[in-house]
């Protein structure tokens, strides 16, 4: 059985559902809840994912790890589908991820609001950018590669969640509004959404 330490709604909820997916039992763990966190996650960041012993961090290392190990499809094995899966999963983890996470930077660190405000704006405007990047790939698509979800799918639609902290509108794509909404209803993201009792709203 897996040990998952999480956040709810955080970059956690992505493994969390990809751990349905797989139909893997699992085991959440609330991370502010262990007084030694950071001698499991040095960063004391979410998720951490401990494997027979074994603690895995960061999310992108993490499902690749599940991915292998329970020799899904989400991660293609012929080329040239398997590159494209995992630069949508880069675009994800390494690109967009971080660019919310400079949003969270602002809210937290930055005390003038006027400011503030100019500073979510022009950071808001670099997420939208990325988002019509994704809006664009999904033209005519069912998920980000195709007729069939890869692993970016269990990202993506967890950090667009994440534009309803901040004051500034940040604008998707028709697509991808679309995309977000069936992944409401995909059974292992619902499931998810329903065991971390989270709001999930992009709209």
């Amino acid at each position: 059985m897996y040990t998952l330490y999480y956040m709810p709604g955080g970059s956690s909820f992505g493994i969390h559902a990809l751990l349905v997916e797989l139909k893997q039992k699992y085991t959440l763990k609330f991370y502010g809840d262990i007084p030694n966190y950071l001698e499991i996650n040095p960063t004391g960041g979410v998720p951490t994912l401990e494997d027979d012993g074994m603690i895995i961090r960061e999310g992108a290392a993490i499902a690749l790890h599940l991915i292998e190990k329970h020799d899904s499809n989400l991660l293609p094995t012929s080329r040239p589908e398997r590159t494209e899966a995992l630069q949508w999963l880069m675009m994800a983890n390494a690109s967009i991820h971080p660019a919310y996470g400079k949003m969270f930077f602002i809210a937290n660190n930055v005390k003038d609001e006027k400011l503030k405000i100019e500073l979510f704006q022009a950071q808001a405007e670099t997420i939208s950018d990325m988002w019509q990047i994704v809006n664009k790939q999904l033209e005519g698509k069912a998920f980000i590669c195709g007729d069939e979800p890869t692993v970016a799918d269990f990202l993506l639609p967890v950090y667009a969640n994440w534009s309803r902290f901040f004051p500034v509108k940040i604008n998707y794509g028709s697509n991808f509004l679309s995309y977000c909404v069936k992944m409401m209803q995909y059974p292992s993201f619902a499931k998810a959404i329903s065991v971390e009792n989270i709001e999930y709203s992009v709209l």
